[in-house]
């Protein structure tokens, strides 16, 4: 279970507000990589005057100097004395300071391997997140999370994969129910993406902070890499719980993440609709997640009077796309898919029709 050793606040419409301005994923620049791995050095020589000067304060925050020591504390003992620290994933964006200023931040994901006594050879992840200090210009550290990895998740200690499928060029379109007649008089103005991850469950509400933010474009494209997630992914995934009354997934020691879509208007940060990847040409929509294993999801969900058969049969690990398919007015077809080879992200009203 991931230690946060941050305040951090897990709500939606928060974490929307200090993240407004989200850029594209791309690589850290010297001076981040250069500050975590400074902050590093100093958790494992114990120097934690050193790694306190690199933290940045937010005046508004509500935590004082000795909890940060306690956490730091509690850190490096977590630590230990790492065999090696190597960077394996970073994305780039902005946050909104207590001032109201948008400062560029940076989050760098270490996979570390520990060697100690009791436990020998065990791995571990850090992502530590910098950022600019509005009044100097120095890139400080913004806070940090820890998260030991268990035997099993042993994907996120491998290179990430280099797999031309999970590159995806998409853009938004506003329409209807049926996914073909285009909404008129939706304001278009600022709005932005939101992808965060829900742990052990295909739907409900985000279970941590990580999430993508692609770069959304004039004409509503955007394009992200998965391949830039693909190892820290699997410290996200939790082991399946299935909300959806009627479904069952086997074996039940499957862990999944789902990466959740949202689309929010930047002034009222309300969605602007529902957000679900579709495939223009037959009208499909589908859910986007990682499955640490082949496994199996079956069953029938019955929801406002709609029915979906589940047959799902996930070959492998990784992300996987999953398909619903209309088969009459108020049936559903849901199955394991190939990546779609033209793919939108569709937002569609929230109040539904009846």
């Amino acid at each position: 279970m991931a230690a946060v050793l941050w305040p951090a606040s897990a709500a939606v419409g928060a974490a929307v507000d200090q993240h407004e301005a989200r850029a594209s994923v791309g690589e850290a620049t010297a001076d981040s990589e250069a500050v975590a791995l400074a902050f590093i050095d100093a958790l494992q020589q114990k120097e934690f005057a050193g790694a306190r000067s690199l933290l940045w304060k937010d005046p508004a925050a509500q935590f004082s100097a000795k909890d940060v020591e306690s956490q730091l504390i509690d850190l490096s003992q977590n630590i230990g004395t790492p065999m090696w620290a190597e960077i394996f994933g970073t994305q780039v964006g902005r946050s909104r300071a207590s001032d109201g200023k948008l400062i560029d931040t940076e989050s760098l994901q270490f996979r570390v391997r520990l060697s100690k006594a009791d436990a020998p050879d065990v791995a571990a992840v850090l992502n530590v997140v910098t950022r600019q200090d509005p009044s100097t210009g120095a890139r400080l550290i913004m806070n940090f999370l820890y998260q030991p990895v268990t035997a099993v998740a042993t994907l996120s200690m491998r290179k990430p994969r280099i797999d031309p499928q999970l590159a995806i060029d998409s853009s938004i379109r506003f329409v209807e129910e049926d996914h073909a007649t285009l909404r008129q008089g939706v304001s278009r103005e600022g709005i932005f993406q939101w992808f965060p991850f829900i742990g052990g469950d295909l739907y409900g509400a985000p279970t941590t902070e990580d999430y993508i933010r692609p770069e959304l474009k004039d004409d509503l494209s955007f394009s992200f890499d998965l391949n830039q997630s693909y190892g820290y992914v699997d410290t996200l995934a939790r082991p399946a719980a299935l909300s959806a009354k009627g479904i069952e997934l086997t074996p039940k020691e499957t862990r999944v993440a789902r990466v959740a879509t949202f689309t929010f208007d930047p002034v009222t940060k309300q969605r602007v609709g529902y957000t679900t990847w579709a495939e223009p040409d037959t009208k499909d929509t589908f859910v986007l997640a990682y499955f640490d294993r082949a496994c199996e999801i079956r069953g029938e969900v019955v929801t406002e009077g709609d029915r979906h058969g589940f047959a799902i049969i996930v070959p492998g690990p990784g992300y996987s796309w999953i398909r619903f398919h209309k088969l009459s007015e108020h049936e559903f077809e849901v199955t394991w898919s190939a990546r779609p080879k033209r793919l939108t992200l569709d937002v569609t009203p929230v109040q539904r029709k009846t």
